[in-house]
């Protein structure tokens, strides 16, 4: 069921009433943009013309008049309402001194991308972005991806677009945060390792559509033959999960002793190898090569 939105009457005829406002006349936006000749319905109440950009939350409804109620929903999020997108608003209504109590500041929001008129809407389902209205971050979540096209441009920002360098088809990288921009492309922000401290360097942002999203930080398995490690440090930590989430040990227990590798990872986000462990036939997990002098190719 779709929600409604309730309007409070402060009136001694309906003390505590509740009414859904079907009665209002529509607005000639219900087909049209502002910029169509409006009638005294919709001139009557205070507006100003603004120009800033909203996204929509999870229960963002519009509605193409000043009924706001279920008859009158023009546009829901569920169906053509996107919170990876950004909107425009136009012009800023004022209901507070009419005969529906308490709408203030409803918004008249159309789409960045083609200029669309999507209904009227309200602040509590609409939040103001960044105020450049050129794009706003989703999250700043930490993602791996894989480059699988080549000569895309990574930029310096998403302004003007200036180029730093072009994508190589197999380069990984960590992307932290993704950014959705008013041209209705997705660009993720993209750092690489410094071989010599670790630390992530920023290499500028890509069109998502470049990229392939990795399951974890881990290259291809790189399978050896008569790999051997002798194990010299001993605060190394020993997984049996690729996410380091479940540690059986540490390298302390094989210190000074020889054991079989066959195979290894390579994790690109941190620029580490780790071995693929064993004592005999009995596989111990995964260990940083830095726990020890390795014998293989």
């Amino acid at each position: 069921m779709r929600k409604l939105t309730k309007i409070t009457l402060a009136s001694s005829l309906m003390l505590g009433g509740c009414l859904y406002a079907s009665h209002l006349l529509n607005s000639p936006e219900a087909n049209a943009s502002e910029n169509t000749k409006m009638s005294s319905t919709t001139t009557k109440y205070p507006s100003k013309a603004v120009n800033f950009y909203v996204k929509a939350d999870d229960n963002a409804v519009t509605f193409n008049s000043f009924n706001f109620d279920e008859d009158h929903i023009r546009i829901e999020n569920h169906w053509n309402l996107n919170p990876d997108e950004q909107y425009i608003v136009k012009r800023v209504y004022d209901l507070s001194n009419s005969d529906y109590f308490g709408m203030k500041d409803v918004y008249s929001i159309y789409s960045s991308i083609n200029g669309e008129w999507l209904g009227y809407g309200t602040p509590d389902n609409f939040t103001k972005t960044d105020s450049k209205g050129k794009y706003f971050t989703n999250d700043r979540s930490q993602k791996y991806v894989e480059v699988k096209s080549d000569n895309y441009n990574l930029i310096k920002n998403l302004n003007d677009f200036k180029v730093l360098s072009h994508s190589k088809v197999g380069e990984k990288y960590v992307a932290k945060g993704h950014y959705n921009h008013i041209n209705g492309s997705t660009y993720q922000s993209l750092y690489q390792v410094n071989k010599d401290n670790n630390d992530l360097i920023w290499k500028g942002y890509i069109n998502d559509k470049a990229l392939t999203h990795l399951s974890n930080d881990f290259g291809t398995f790189h399978k050896v033959s008569n790999g051997k490690i002798k194990i010299t440090q001993s605060n190394y930590g020993i997984y049996k999960d690729k996410a380091f989430q479940n540690k059986v040990g540490t390298s302390k227990k094989y210190l000074n002793k020889t054991l079989t590798v066959k195979g290894y990872y390579d994790r690109f986000s941190k620029h580490e190898r780790y071995v693929s462990l064993y004592d005999g036939d009995t596989w111990l997990g995964y260990v940083q090569v830095k726990a020890g002098t390795v014998n293989f190719k």
